[in-house]
């Protein structure tokens, strides 16, 4: 059975190839067109041609003679004939076939570089870590910051397998491939060793740094298990308070002073933690409820820090500055969430009920009888009738039947949505030409991203043909944006659908609201910072950058593996599956991909 779908493939892509091929002039390079040398040594036009595989892909008699070579002026193609060159003389030549019936795709871009050996590999050489008794510390974001990626192409072996980590502790050394966990140190000094080739594969430069991690003499202070609060509320809340992990005794809460910190940047007064009043924490223009627990102990040590906690409203309270709610799952755990800003629905619809799932059922210990109300005007006079919410604008007040007069009103904008077709793959059946086909949709525009391949036709049509070479890369990925016209009809009889948030549950997971993809409202995007490390990686890497991002992750035939659409920068992805990973990120509206090797 195996065999006939092989042969079933095989006629399809060679039916696809004999439709694809043209008689125009079609210049590739089948390797990769970086060529690199420790010696500054003399390179000829027809060692490049040879070295890259450069060919005609419409030309069975190509031929080396064919072929010039010319003198790149930034992109423009000089009229510099060059025949033969040193390493250092250009950062990159143009090799053109002469009489191209195709002048778009008549040469190819060949980059070369001189090879220097570095001196280090790390601008320090040792991280320092000082943490609460018995936690850990991930110095990983520290950790590539400070070191210097150097890879002169030579290398057999992955980063994964290079980077060796010796716990002094223990003295033995090994490779962080072989430990998901490697940068998630307790108390102890760790050396963490480079291997890199640098002329050959077994020509090597190591460099090392180490990480020293203490534990702090301070006792940790904490708020623990407080049930959320309604505005009015007078609280005792000394039976919350705990230290070194055991509740506070009453000669603990001596040595304790207690200050409202909630209007920012004052002074704050002290208050009576066994009678907290709530209305002195608060007030809907101008505070947010934060204490602040100074410890005696801890102070006369010198070098402990306070201890400060945002109590849980039952309402949810916007900050002042901005429209980010905070609040705590079940695990104690500080939750940033947005209620204000564009949603998308589906159908031309947005049910009320994701506000509910969003905002009221995952945090049922919090938010329990909080009631929200849908109005379509700023004066709450006007209701949304229905479940379902077309687009528009709306105004939501939320409040809790618990709390005598506690309430906050949201702006929600509801939008419709375009498409995308995430990254897909082809399975890599060899060299030739390979099809990927996006959905129909009348009068709509097709936009494609291919990676590892070369677009042949189709990038403005929702069928696009590439030719591949697994030489040049491990394989060949497109992504499609469609974006459909402004009337939402339905088509072919099937209707248009778009995107619904993805929240948390109680458990603090994340699962999506059917059905649909993923849109989210984050903040403190910083594009330019977002990469991948280790890359490539042994089941485990990390994005760097900084807050929170919505990602999905495909794998190498573009099915959907992992998704997380409140991942926070820095904290580890675990993928088991080898091969390409395509990482979609998307922060504030912005999007960004990421490809992943696991090893």
């Amino acid at each position: 059975m195996k065999k006939y779908i092989l042969i079933f493939i095989s006629v399809i892509l060679l039916s696809t190839s004999l439709k694809a091929q043209t008689t125009d002039t079609y210049v590739v390079a089948d390797n990769p067109v970086g060529l690199s040398s420790c010696v500054d040594s003399i390179i000829t036009l027809e060692d490049i041609y040879k070295i890259a595989e450069i060919r005609d892909l419409n030309d069975p008699n190509d031929d080396v003679s064919m072929y010039k070579m010319f003198r790149l002026q930034g992109s423009v193609i000089t009229t510099e004939e060059l025949t033969s060159i040193h390493y250092s003389d250009y950062p990159s030549v143009y090799v053109k076939k002469m009489n191209a019936t195709n002048i778009h795709r008549g040469g190819i871009q060949v980059f070369l570089y001189l090879i220097t050996p570095p001196t280090s590999l790390f601008n320090v050489d040792t991280l320092k870590y000082t943490v609460d008794k018995g936690a850990t510390v991930n110095f990983t974001p520290d950790f590539f910051a400070k070191f210097t990626f150097f890879s002169s192409g030579k290398d057999l072996t992955s980063l994964n397998e290079r980077i060796l980590l010796t716990d002094e502790s223990i003295g033995t050394e090994a490779p962080i491939g072989t430990n998901s966990t490697w940068s998630i140190v307790g108390k102890g000094k760790y050396k963490i060793r480079v291997q890199v080739a640098v002329c050959d594969p077994a020509d090597f430069y190591y460099d090392s740094i180490y990480v020293i991690v203490n534990e702090s003499p301070c006792l940790k202070l904490e708020i623990k298990e407080m049930p959320s609060l309604c505005r009015d509320e007078i609280v005792d809340i000394t039976p919350y308070i705990y230290l070194d992990n055991h509740a506070a005794t009453s000669s603990d809460l001596s040595q304790m002073s207690f200050t409202n910190k909630s209007l920012l940047g004052g002074t704050g007064e002290t208050f009576n933690p066994a009678a907290m009043d709530m209305t002195q924490m608060v007030d809907k223009t101008s505070r947010f409820p934060q204490i602040l627990i100074t410890y005696q102990p801890n102070v006369a040590l010198g070098m402990c820090t306070d201890y400060t906690y945002m109590p849980t409203l039952k309402v949810p309270t916007k900050l002042i500055t901005s429209d980010i709610i905070l609040t705590k799952n079940n695990n104690g755990t500080i939750a940033n969430y947005t209620v204000e800003g564009d949603y998308y629905g589906f159908n031309d619809m947005f049910s009320k009920d994701v506000f509910k799932k969003l905002y009221v059922d995952n945090f049922t210990t919090v938010h329990a009888g909080t009631v929200m109300d849908f109005y379509s005007d700023a004066a709450l006079t006007v209701p949304a009738p229905g479940n379902n919410l077309t687009p528009g604008t709306y105004y939501i007040a939320a409040t809790n039947p618990d709390c005598s007069d506690d309430s906050t009103l949201f702006t929600v904008n509801v939008k419709n949505r375009d498409f995308d077709i995430f990254w897909q793959s082809a399975p890599a059946l060899g060299k030739g030409y390979y099809t990927f086909t996006a959905p129909v949709y009348s009068g709509a525009n097709y936009s494609w991203i291919v990676w590892g391949g070369s677009v042949i036709s189709g990038n403005n049509t929702n069928q696009l043909t590439v030719y591949f070479s697994e030489t040049a890369s491990p394989s060949v990925s497109a992504r499609c944006t469609i974006t459909l016209p402004a009337a939402r009809t339905t088509i072919n009889g099937n209707n248009l659908t778009s995107a619904v948030y993805i929240t948390s549950n109680e458990s603090g997971d994340k699962e999506e609201i059917k059905p649909g993809i993923t849109t989210p409202v984050i903040s403190n995007y910083s594009e330019s910072s977002l990469k991948a490390y280790p890359n490539p990686a042994t089941e485990t890497f990390s994005l760097s950058g900084s807050g929170l991002y919505d990602i999905k992750i495909y794998n190498s035939v573009g099915q959907l593996v992992l998704t997380n659409n409140s991942y926070k920068a820095e904290t580890p992805i675990i993928i088991k599956n080898k091969g390409l990973h395509v990482v979609y990120a998307t922060q504030n509206g912005n999007s960004k991909v990421i490809k992943v090797i696991i090893e």
